[in-house]
C-alpha cells in the first residue's frame, strides 16, 4: 500500500549516497515519526491516519520539539523579562489546538536556583508564561513576603513553595538568584531532526509553505530568540573607535518579542570583551581599575546568581577614560577619523617596528607622543597612521639613530 510512510521512506532511501547503508537509518526515522505520532494522537488508533494528521499539522508539532532542544533556562531578575515575552509569543501558536495542549511530553519542571537547584512545581509547557511572570511578580518586581500566603488567594500553592524554599534553606538576597526550568528531554533531539526531514518531505511533495520550517518565523524565533540567545548583545554602537575618539555604546534590544525595564545593566563579560576588543577577564580588570582610579560611587555593574551585567554609562566612560588623544600631539598629516580596531591599532611589538626604535627608547620619547588606548593596561594599542608620521619627525629620527647604537 503506497502510504505516507511508504512514500517517506522511498523519498528518504532516494535521498540516501547509499541504500544498504543508510536502510537501518531510514527505519530508524519511521520508527521515531510513529513513537511521535502516539505520543502527539493518543486517541488515533490508525497509524496511517494518525500520519496524515502529522502532516495536516506538522508545524504546530515541530514547534514543540524545538522549544524541548533548548533544554530549558535559567533567569535572574534581568533575563526573566526576555522570558515573559518570549513565552508570552509562542505559547499561543505551539497550542493552537486543543490536542496538542494534552500529552505530557511537554512537561517542564521549575526550579529556585542559588546555586543549587530547590524544586518548586512541574507544570505544563503551555502554562509557562503564566508561573514565569508570577515567578517574576514575587521574587524579583516585590518584596518575597515573609509570612504564608492564604491559600484561597490565587496561585498561593505556588506562592508558598517559593516562601518555604527560601525561608528553609536560610537563602539571602533571593533577589539575586534565578528561576531554573528544566524541560523533559527523552528523545527530543533525534524527534526534531526526524520531523525536520519530514517537513522537507512534505516540502517537495506539496510545495506548501506551511511546511517550509527553514522559513517558519516562529521556529527562527525559537532558536535565535530563546532566552538564552539574547543574553548577549543587547547594544549598539553609537560612536566607532578612531584616534580621536573613543568607541560609545547604546541600550539596544536584540529580542523583537520582550522589553527590559533596566536599559542601563545590560551588558555581559562577552559584550565587554566585544567591545573592548580584549577577552573577558583582561576586560572586567579593566572596569574594575577604571572604577578604582575614578572612585566612582555609582556601580559599574550588578550581579546575580548567573552574571554580572555591567551598566552602558560606566562602560562608555571607561571608554573614553583609557583613550589617551590630545590635541597637542595632532599632526596636520594625519588622518584621525580612520575606523576599524584591526587595520588601523597595532601591538607595542608592531609600534618599535613601525618607529623604528628600542623598547627603552619607545617609552621614554615616543609614547608621550602617541595617540593610544591601554584598556588592557600591560598591552596598549597604538594608532598606526599616527606612528607612520611621529617616525618621520626629527627628534624622532636623532633619538632613532643614537638609541639604535645603543645595547638595552
Amino acid at each position: 500500500m503506497n502510504t505516507i510512510k511508504v512514500k517517506f521512506k522511498k523519498w528518504l532511501l532516494k535521498k540516501s549516497e547509499s541504500k544498504l547503508k543508510n536502510a537501518a537509518t531510514v527505519n530508524n526515522y519511521l520508527k521515531k515519526i510513529d513513537e511521535i505520532c502516539k505520543e502527539t494522537f493518543p486517541n488515533t488508533s490508525d497509524p496511517e491516519y494518525a500520519w496524515k494528521k502529522l502532516s495536516d499539522w506538522i508545524l504546530p508539532v515541530l514547534t514543540k520539539y524545538y522549544e524541548r532542544a533548548n533544554k530549558g533556562y535559567k533567569l535572574d531578575r534581568i533575563t526573566i523579562c526576555d522570558a515573559i515575552g518570549y513565552y508570552r509569543k509562542i505559547i499561543c501558536p505551539m497550542y493552537q489546538t486543543g490536542w496538542l495542549s494534552n500529552d505530557d511530553i511537554n512537561e517542564a519542571k521549575l526550579y529556585f536556583f542559588d546555586g543549587k537547584d530547590y524544586y518548586i512545581d512541574t507544570v505544563h509547557v503551555k502554562d509557562l508564561y503564566t508561573y514565569v511572570t508570577l515567578f517574576n511578580d514575587i521574587v524579583f518586581k516585590h518584596s518575597l513576603p515573609s509570612k504564608l500566603i492564604d491559600e484561597q488567594e490565587h496561585d498561593a500553592y505556588f506562592s508558598n513553595k517559593i516562601i518555604k524554599i527560601v525561608q528553609d534553606n536560610k537563602i539571602k538576597n533571593p533577589e539575586d538568584m534565578a528561576l531554573h526550568i528544566v524541560y523533559k528531554l527523552k528523545g527530543k533531539y533525534t524527534g526534531k531532526f526526524v520531523l525536520e526531514k519530514f517537513c522537507d518531505y512534505l516540502n517537495h511533495q506539496t510545495v506548501i509553505p506551511r511546511c517550509n520550517f527553514q522559513q517558519n518565523e516562529l521556529l527562527q524565533t525559537i532558536t535565535n530568540l530563546n532566552p538564552t540567545q539574547t543574553i548577549n548583545g543587547n547594544y549598539r554602537e553609537t560612536r566607532t573607535l578612531t584616534g580621536e575618539h573613543s568607541a560609545q555604546v547604546a541600550f539596544h534590544f536584540r529580542s523583537k518579542v520582550a522589553e527590559r525595564p533596566d536599559k542601563n545593566y545590560v551588558l555581559t563579560q562577552d559584550d565587554l570583551a566585544e567591545i573592548f576588543h580584549i577577552n573577558e577577564v583582561t576586560v572586567c580588570d579593566s572596569m574594575y581599575r577604571f572604577s578604582t582610579d575614578r572612585k566612582a560611587t555609582g556601580k559599574t555593574y550588578i550581579k546575580t546568581i548567573s552574571r554580572e551585567y555591567y551598566g552602558i554609562e560606566a562602560v562608555n566612560a571607561c571608554l573614553e577614560e583609557y583613550h589617551h588623544y590630545d590635541k597637542s600631539r595632532r599632526i596636520d598629516d594625519v588622518d584621525y577619523t580612520k575606523e576599524g580596531f584591526d587595520k588601523y591599532w597595532c601591538t607595542r611589538e608592531k609600534a618599535l617596528k613601525i618607529v623604528g626604535v628600542k623598547k627603552q627608547a619607545f617609552y621614554k620619547c615616543v609614547k608621550s607622543k602617541s595617540v593610544y588606548i591601554d584598556y588592557a593596561k600591560q598591552a596598549p594599542k597604538y594608532y598606526i597612521p599616527h606612528l607612520e608620521q611621529v617616525k618621520k619627525d626629527a627628534n624622532i629620527l636623532r633619538i632613532r639613530r643614537y638609541y639604535n647604537n645603543k645595547k638595552y
